[in-house]
């Protein structure tokens, strides 16, 4: 089993340059993301792992504020609802 770093790198537009701020995206380092959203404030960040959780990170300081367990298969997608309440996840498991 290969070990991928499960790390968001933010880059900012105008120049390219990738700035200090890096998110370890998942609790372990057994995995890789999938997907990744932000949340419509610009807040929050949810990524969507190999190691079948999701988690939500504080988009300012990177600190982990949630993780999310259930799907019995990898996570292929996390998304946001606008109503600021709510996320969307799928998985293969249906």
């Amino acid at each position: 089993m290969s070990l991928h770093v499960l790390v968001c790198r933010v880059y900012t537009i105008k120049d390219g340059k990738r700035k200090k701020k890096e998110m370890k995206g998942s609790l372990g380092d057994d995995g890789y993301l999938q997907r990744i959203s932000l949340d419509p404030s610009g807040s929050f960040l949810a990524t969507s792992c190999s190691d079948k959780n999701f988690c939500i990170l504080d988009f300012n300081t990177g600190e982990l504020q949630a993780t999310m367990y259930g799907h019995s298969e990898i996570g292929t997608d996390v998304k946001f609802m606008d109503d600021f309440r709510h996320m969307i996840t799928t998985s293969g498991d249906g």
